[in-house]
């Protein structure tokens, strides 16, 4: 599988922390990215008003077109 072409640029893994609104109802969410030489992971978790919602976790390569997912999931807390 080709790398991500040089023009590429990815963000530095991280994790940021937004302020959350849906519905009227605020909450938090975190973003978490771990980008690797040919592959990625992301995972997406949120909360609103306390109470946990389903999260978003993609997993894949880096190739020619950019991302890649192998995988998408959604989870629920403490579950796959």
């Amino acid at each position: 599988m080709p790398a991500p072409p040089a023009s590429v640029r990815l963000a530095a893994p991280g994790e940021w922390h937004y302020i959350l609104l849906q519905n009227g109802q605020y909450g938090r969410a975190r973003l978490n990215w771990q980008p690797g030489e040919r592959d990625y992971s992301l995972l997406l978790e949120r909360e609103l008003e306390g109470r946990p919602l389903p999260a978003w976790k993609s997993q894949g390569q880096l190739d020619a077109q950019g991302l890649s997912p192998d995988r998408y999931v959604q989870q629920r807390r403490g579950r796959d």
